[in-house]
């Protein structure tokens, strides 16, 4: 059928040919909302613990597994979880379409928390990202991932996005990062990363385009080569506000730069173990970074950076520990040379510290550097200390200045 609109002939028929052509918009819009055909995004609630035959996600009947499979088909969706902890037991690394070994995202994901806890059990890492999906989890713990030989012990970010928000990675392994591998770009904000393990990049391997961590925490990870925490491969990572600390690996135990830029800002980098022991590589500083160990740089450091603190200054942070907020956190301790030590000008954003609500990012005449903020009232873990003074080092961090 063809369709004959009037003619132009004055202001009255061009006002009817609109009129007319805005009942055809109408009625596409209502055929593309209503239409049966239409892909929607849905929400799942997962209602099981454990790890079955995928069986279709169903009301009341629903594994984590089968609603990351129904996700698939339905891009855009939400999964719910509850503070419980879901378990992976399906073996079957290499598998790409999520029926068993790890979970594979191939569509844009949301999964909310609630501070859940996903445990893999070793069968095969937790996540893997792919098919150019961005997943965003919120108040997840991703542990017992194990991707031997292979990348990404928790979360492998094969091409795509991951954007996590007050999560943890946790014992996980992999041959490269061994809580997250990526290879496509990475946001985390109010993040742990600890007591994971790979042989590049104990904590995280970036091999990019981009990694963005603000008020995080690495610590306690380790590699048996190089960059316990962090190991930058070709790639731009950024970070502000984060702390990276007890780390361990053969050079470069908090950060090992290969190639590519890390760039970092009211950063608190000590207490790491190796050969160069917090930082090999090039960093950027974009200012107000506490630096413990700087053996070997000589050069590039803006005046705003603290840079191997005296002996008498030797109290730095706590053991990692629940100092409050929904992850682990090193707090600063009494004495600090991190306390009050940021841009006398900051007023956010962040305005609050990694434990999120609650905690101000402000407390003193200026901001902290590192992802805890100082409150003269908490307890800041005394015992446990990290010492500047004791630490042994070999080469150190070649640093270029950015500014912010």
């Amino acid at each position: 059928m063809r369709l004959i609109l009037p003619g132009p002939a004055g202001r009255s028929d061009r006002l009817s040919r609109r009129r007319w052509i805005g009942c055809l918009l109408g009625l596409a819009v209502t055929i593309l909302v209503f239409s049966p055909f239409r892909v929607q995004a849905d929400t799942f609630t997962v209602t099981r613990t454990d790890d079955p035959v995928p069986d279709g996600c169903r009301t009341n009947d629903c594994s984590l597994r089968e609603a990351v499979i129904a996700a698939n088909a339905s891009p855009g969706s939400t999964i719910v979880l509850q503070a419980l902890t879901y378990n992976l037991s399906r073996i079957g690394a290499g598998e790409d379409l999520g029926w068993q070994g790890d979970l594979d995202v191939l569509q844009d994901l949301t999964i909310s928390g609630s501070y859940a806890t996903i445990n893999a059990n070793g069968v095969d890492r937790v996540f893997h990202v792919l098919n150019d999906a961005y997943l965003t989890l919120i108040g997840v713990t991703m542990t017992g991932g194990s991707a031997a030989g292979a990348n990404g012990g928790g979360i492998y970010v094969e091409n795509g996005w991951a954007n996590l928000t007050e999560c943890t990675l946790a014992n996980n392994t992999a041959a490269s990062g061994g809580g997250l591998n990526n290879k496509g770009r990475i946001t985390l904000s109010g993040c742990t990363l600890y007591s994971n393990h790979a042989t590049l990049g104990g904590g995280i391997y970036n091999q990019g385009p981009r990694a963005d961590l603000t008020n995080c925490t690495i610590s306690s990870n380790t590699a048996s080569n190089l960059g316990g925490g962090l190991y930058n491969f070709g790639a731009a990572a950024y970070l502000d506000f984060t702390t990276i600390a007890l780390n361990s690996a053969l050079t470069g135990g908090g950060i090992y730069i290969y190639s590519g830029a890390v760039e970092v800002w009211h950063t608190l980098i000590a207490g790491n173990i190796g050969s160069s022991p917090d930082c090999a590589g090039g960093l950027v500083s974009a200012g107000y970074n506490l630096i413990g160990n700087s053996n070997g740089a000589g050069f590039g450091f803006l005046a705003s950076d603290i840079l191997d603190p005296p002996y008498s200054s030797n109290h730095i942070v706590g053991p990692l520990a629940g100092y409050g907020g929904p992850t682990l956190t090193h707090a600063l301790v009494e004495g600090s040379p991190a306390i009050d030590a940021g841009d006398p000008y900051f007023a956010g954003p962040p305005y609050y510290d990694q434990r999120g609500w609650g905690y101000s990012r402000i407390l003193g005449w200026a901001v902290d550097i590192g992802a805890y903020e100082y409150d003269p009232g908490e307890d800041g873990g005394e015992g446990g200390i990290i010492s500047l003074g004791g630490a042994a080092a070999r080469g150190g961090c070649g640093v270029s200045t950015s500014s912010k």
